[in-house]
């Protein structure tokens, strides 16, 4: 966890074949899904996922169409 409180569940490569400044500084891959427990004011989790996991890797639209249903129906 970082000292902030949010956890990073998962990382995503980037692709280097495409230049930026991000990749121009180091970096070969960034946080693409992070959690942030309950803290202080903050009663409920937060899930932050990155969608190009979803339009590059699962198919596009709807497969984040039905992350969010399926995340939405979760008690």
């Amino acid at each position: 966890m970082t000292p902030d409180g949010i956890r990073v569940l998962a990382r995503q490569p980037i692709d280097l074949e495409r230049p930026h400044p991000f990749t121009a500084a180091g970096n070969r891959e960034f946080n693409c899904l992070l959690w942030m427990p309950p803290k202080e004011d903050r009663a409920g989790d937060i899930v932050l996922a990155d969608s190009t996991n979803f339009t590059t890797l699962f198919g596009g639209d709807e497969s984040l169409k039905h992350f969010w249903n399926n995340l939405a129906a979760m008690r």
